[in-house]
């Protein structure tokens, strides 16, 4: 099924920023994680805003194959090879994402009281994927644009300087922020006003589980050992050159953003984004991702898109008032042996 919508591209990009995260898993591995932690995530966050009365959180408008080549890859990916390799098509998402009172207090000061939700369009050609944000409420329709263009590479440990190729004026004016899932902090301020930052962290309190709590890092990954891979910690500055020496899985995502927020103080606003709406959000959720790797190793693609599906349904039971159907999700049954695909 293709997507009709073609969103057209901004006619000035704001920030260009790369994010290099690496992880301690194979591709194979890092997509399914990524599948359930999100799942798992979009559920808690709406269980908890709306259990205190609140209304953030995830609702799935749309989540189907897309057949070919999206023209809105083709139009706001960066990425040379992105044609051939979403050429087979890919899974496209859409999502309302509603702030609720989630939002920073610079970025709330600066919005009218009925801008609540963004939309996300995601098409995940792994390891290719390209998500957009935009907004058709009225006060941000021209006014707000995000993409990410993420691309995910084995055997790799954040080390190539111009994957997506850029050149000129974007080459220049891109900001690289490496990601730490180790030794950077969601939450720290920035070091600089003036740009995002990733300062050093300390420990993070232990998993909560499967459980509708408050989605900050539910573990620490220089303390987290998994009992099922036999991974982790992961423990001071060099660890992914160690691991990466010691013979264990070593892939890392690289994600191009590119911003535009016309709206007043928009250099704060941005600054904000970028902090407290992407690098806390993707630090979080691959801390998390890490350290709930015994929830999910074992689980094949199947099982987890069957708990991906019910854990939307449950969320949207959440945001329309039927806590009893939300709080029927339950974990995925884990199989009684390790199968023969998993490594380690």
């Amino acid at each position: 099924m293709p997507d009709t919508e073609v969103i057209p591209p901004p006619k000035k990009i704001n920030v260009i920023v790369e994010y290099r995260l690496t992880m301690p898993l194979t591709l194979e591995e890092y997509r399914r994680g990524q599948l359930y932690s999100t799942a798992k995530s979009s559920w808690q966050t709406t269980m908890v805003s709306t259990g205190q009365g609140g209304t953030a959180g995830v609702v799935i408008k749309e989540n189907l194959p897309c057949e070919g080549v999206s023209e809105n890859i083709d139009i706001h990916g960066k990425l040379p090879d992105r044609h051939k390799a979403s050429e087979e098509g890919s899974q496209h998402t859409v999502k309302e994402i509603h702030f609720g009172k989630n939002l920073p207090k610079m970025v709330s000061a600066v919005l009218p009281k009925d801008a609540k939700y963004v939309e996300e369009r995601c098409w995940n050609a792994f390891p290719y994927v390209l998500t957009l944000y935009t907004s058709k409420q009225s006060f941000l329709s021209s006014r707000l644009f995000i993409s990410v263009e993420s691309v995910h590479v084995e055997s790799d440990i954040g080390a190539q300087e111009n994957i997506f190729q850029l050149s000129g004026k974007d080459l220049k004016d891109r900001v690289v922020i490496p990601i730490d899932i180790a030794n950077d902090h969601v939450g720290a301020p920035p070091e600089e006003s003036d740009s995002p930052a990733s300062p050093a962290s300390p420990a993070s309190p232990a998993s909560p589980g499967h459980k509708a709590e408050i989605m900050g890092p539910t573990g620490d990954p220089r303390t987290y050992k998994s009992e099922k891979t036999g991974r982790g910690p992961l423990k001071g500055d060099k660890w992914k050159e160690e691991n990466q020496e010691n013979g264990c899985p070593m892939m890392t995502a690289y994600k191009l953003v590119r911003l535009v927020c016309d709206v007043p103080f928009h250099s704060k606003v941005e600054n904000a984004v970028l902090k407290c709406a992407i690098f806390d959000l993707v630090l979080n959720s691959h801390k998390n991702m890490f350290c709930s790797l015994d929830e999910w190793a074992w689980l094949d693609m199947e099982t987890i898109r069957k708990y991906e599906a019910d854990a939307f349904a449950a969320a949207k039971a959440a945001l329309s008032g039927d806590r009893t159907l939300a709080e029927s999700l339950k974990p995925p049954e884990q199989p009684a042996e390790k199968p023969d695909w998993v490594i380690g």
